[in-house]
């Protein structure tokens, strides 16, 4: 039975593997959820999952720099000082059986940010049965019957050869006997771009899964209002059910002119005519979504669309 402790399901045994180290309860908890999906995380994470004050997190870093298994750093790309927590100490990702994952590593800012999405995408829906390591990822899906080769791999090059990898974007993937989550997180981009391949990516084994009526459902995570209309806009022109919007007409097309140009000189007086900043953005991400040609390839592969702005990670979520 699972200890009342225990807030994230799918860790519930994994967390048991730590009271020999001198953790446990919900600390043990919180360590095997970032070892396993980031290696990084951000206080304000700590407190809004486990619903306590700003102390009590403080404690638990500490303690956790305080046996040299963790070290804080400035949290890049932000107008605070924000700070995030490293877990890097080789004792843990040993007792969870991960010895060798990447998450021990110091990384760039962009990869800094992909985890700590990620992360925020495990907790936005901490009930799922999310699928940590790429063994996992790949056992479930075999285990519905899809073909390995359509899962998405990559090949590397090395000294002693090729090593082809699957699920090589490193994003978090949950999944039942019903439904398949895939998280998609954009870590400041200004364009689709990235998330287009992503979807090109995933499209042969979405259209697997739902031919074997497994539903899709996508959750993108982003760090401002803006990026997470733009992501929103573009995948739900990629839901099964397809839209019934026609192309722009003449009055939209200009009225997207005018949005675009006012975005992007920040005309705050401009925009209030459409709402403001927040609502001007969503109206110009959806007609820029209508206006754009359609992806055949993609279309109707998507069941559920969820999206979120990682408010908990993120300081100025209406940045552009």
């Amino acid at each position: 039975m699972a200890s009342p402790t225990v807030t994230l399901p799918h860790l519930a045994a994994r967390a048991n593997d730590l009271p020999g180290l001198g953790w446990r309860g919900r600390d043990a908890e919180w360590i095997a959820l970032v070892c396993l999906h980031s290696g990084v995380f951000v206080r304000s994470q700590f407190c809004h999952h486990y619903q306590c004050d700003r102390a009590t997190a403080l404690r638990f870093v500490r303690r956790l720099t305080d046996a040299r298994t963790a070290k804080q750093h400035p949290l890049p790309d932000t107008r605070t000082n924000q700070q995030f927590c490293h877990i890097h100490g080789k004792s843990f990702y040993r007792t969870l059986g991960i010895p060798d994952v990447r998450h021990r590593r110091r990384v760039g800012d962009g990869v800094l940010w992909r985890r700590l999405l990620s992360l925020d995408a495990v907790l936005e829906h901490p009930a799922l049965p999310w699928l940590p390591t790429e063994p996992d990822k790949v056992h479930y899906f075999t285990g519905l019957g899809i073909d390995p080769e359509l899962l998405p791999r990559r090949v590397y090059a090395g000294r002693n050869g090729t090593t082809t990898r699957a699920f090589a974007w490193k994003l978090p993937i949950a999944g039942d006997a019903g439904r398949a989550v895939f998280v998609y997180v954009d870590a400041g981009l200004a364009t689709t771009r990235q998330l287009r391949r992503w979807c090109a990516e995933h499209a042969p084994l979405w259209a697997a899964l739902r031919a074997s009526a497994i539903e899709v459902h996508v959750h993108a995570v982003a760090r401002t209002v803006e990026a997470d209309a733009r992501n929103a806009a573009f995948l739900q022109a990629h839901q099964a059910t397809p839209s019934a919007a026609q192309p722009l007409s003449a009055d939209e097309a200009n009225t997207l002119a005018q949005l675009d140009a006012a975005l992007e000189a920040r005309d705050h007086a401009a925009l209030r005519r459409w709402g403001g900043f927040i609502d001007a953005g969503i109206r110009a991400a959806s007609l820029r979504a209508r206006a754009a040609p359609p992806d055949l390839t993609l279309a109707g592969h998507i069941d559920q669309l969820h999206t979120h702005v990682a408010s908990r990670v993120a300081d100025d979520v209406y940045a552009a």
